[in-house]
């Protein structure tokens, strides 16, 4: 029997494959001794998903695998040769590629087929991750003995980790199939439903999580989400959906919290220890410090392997720019210069080494700038400014001569290109969201077409779902 990638969810249900992670979390709670990770057995899962939590432990047990399972694997989402940032930014004006292989050559080709594996990876990754959140969700509504604390936590996690990957969804595809349980056989026949509907459920997600999620996190580290992690994500939501009001609000609820202030010095920002985190993924392979960094450094001229910065991107570091020298490395190979990103800077661990850098999702500077936008777009030129000098006076610049509406949403374009590449698409999915795709990745991009800002959904879902709709346009 051949399964599309929801379908196949079922067979990867976190709860019966949980102890492969949960080792390597067992590892982690050694090394730092966190509360948040702790040995337990897994949960019983049925042969349809069905989830049973049978107490504290076995809900924990499951919600801890997923985070694990981001961060473990070296071919996930996050973590592969191919994963959210790596591909956004070839597919974008920041990242070259030199390697051999061709499925990742047409992401920055811009010349992608509906027959892409690693496209299928991803796509599959994402419902993966989506169907254990549902698990969890429906393991917390069948539980017998889980206190009412865990449970809320617990829920509130889901709820948010589904509205991050289904942010994801609809920014790399589009319309998407919206799967909401566990019922593997119902979730394989569901048609693409309109962006629109998968972002309300992104923002009720988000809302939940908010009202369900603690105010203040459980130990030193920032890895597992608290309510303004969900507000944060929430106002990226908005400014999305032109809802300059409401992004507004939220990304102030985050600024005025208190908890979190920038990083005067760049190079401890993407540091566990980083003030300006509001949601990190903490790392855990023994032998890796992060894989950014084992993806992005380098160590000889790429030639058949690798990627670098293109070279007009140094082009837009003004003189002075502290992220130039703290973010960006050098390499020269004899006549040549290439350079790379440069924020994650361990790349293997010694032994009994651990990491001190953990991958950033959610970080106070990205909260200035959507603030920042937000004003803007409703006339506070002002207050937009303001927001937009902080990120700046941080980095070592000057105050932005900005003066008007056109000049200063460019230069929060700018500012937002500069503070926020090749960190998990950021680049890519503002150039769509801006209308300037074509503009600006057309001079460098032969094949270039207008409907390349969405990726074609794998021929795979199509040949195993008769209800999956039309192929993207261009496709």
């Amino acid at each position: 029997m051949i399964m599309n990638a929801i379908q196949c969810a079922k067979f990867i249900s976190l709860p019966v494959n949980c102890m492969k992670y949960l080792g390597l979390m067992i590892l982690v709670n050694i090394f730092i001794s966190c509360k948040d990770f702790v040995e337990v057995d897994p949960p019983e899962t049925s042969l349809v998903g069905e989830t049973v939590f049978e107490d504290d432990i076995n809900a924990t047990t499951a919600m801890v695998g997923i985070y694990a399972r981001m961060v473990e694997s070296p071919s996930t989402l996050l973590t592969g040769s191919a994963n959210f940032t790596i591909i956004s930014g070839l597919s974008s004006d920041e990242l070259v590629n030199y390697s051999s292989d061709i499925e990742v050559l047409a992401f920055e080709e811009n010349s992608l087929t509906d027959d892409n594996g690693d496209l299928l990876g991803r796509w599959t990754n994402l419902y993966n991750f989506i169907y254990s959140c549902n698990s969890v969700l429906d393991g917390l509504q069948n539980a017998t003995n889980v206190t009412d604390s865990i449970s809320i936590q617990f829920e509130g996690e889901a709820k948010f980790v589904r509205a991050w990957m289904y942010f994801y969804l609809v920014n790399f595809w589009n319309d998407v199939p919206l799967v909401l349980t566990t019922d593997y056989e119902e979730n394989a026949l569901l048609p693409r439903v309109s962006s629109s509907i998968v972002y309300d459920q992104i923002i009720a997600d988000l809302q939940d999580a908010g009202e369900l999620l603690p105010e203040t996190y459980s130990s030193d580290l920032r890895i597992r989400p608290v309510k303004s992690a969900a507000n944060a994500l929430l106002a990226r939501i908005y400014l999305y959906l032109q809802d300059w009001v409401n992004a507004e609000s939220l990304a102030t609820s985050v600024i005025e919290n208190g908890r979190y202030k920038l990083e005067d010095n760049l190079d401890n920002v993407f540091l566990n220890t980083s003030q300006e985190a509001i949601w990190q993924l903490q790392s855990i392979n023994p032998d890796v410090g992060t894989y950014d960094a084992l993806r992005f450094i380098l160590v000889r001229a790429p030639r058949g392997f690798g990627f670098s910065l293109r070279p007009e991107f140094m082009d837009i570091f003004e003189e002075g720019d502290n992220r130039e020298t703290s973010w960006v490395g050098e390499l020269n190979s004899g006549s040549s210069t290439f350079y790379y990103p440069f924020k994650f800077k361990t790349r293997f661990l010694d032994d009994g080494e651990r990491s001190n850098e953990y991958l950033t999702v959610l970080r106070l500077a990205e909260i200035y700038l959507i603030r920042a936008e937000a004003r803007v777009q409703q006339g506070n030129i002002s207050g937009a400014l303001e927001d937009l000098n902080i990120v700046r006076l941080r980095s070592g610049l000057t105050k932005s001569t900005a003066s008007d509406f056109a000049s200063l949403l460019l230069a929060i374009e700018q500012e937002r290109k500069v503070e926020l590449f090749a960190e998990l698409g950021h680049r890519w999915f503002d150039l769509r969201r801006y209308g300037r795709a074509t503009e600006v990745l057309s001079p460098i991009k032969p094949e270039w077409q207008d409907t390349d800002v969405f990726y074609p959904v794998p021929i795979q879902e199509f040949l195993n779902n008769p209800n999956l709709g039309e192929q993207n346009p261009g496709y």
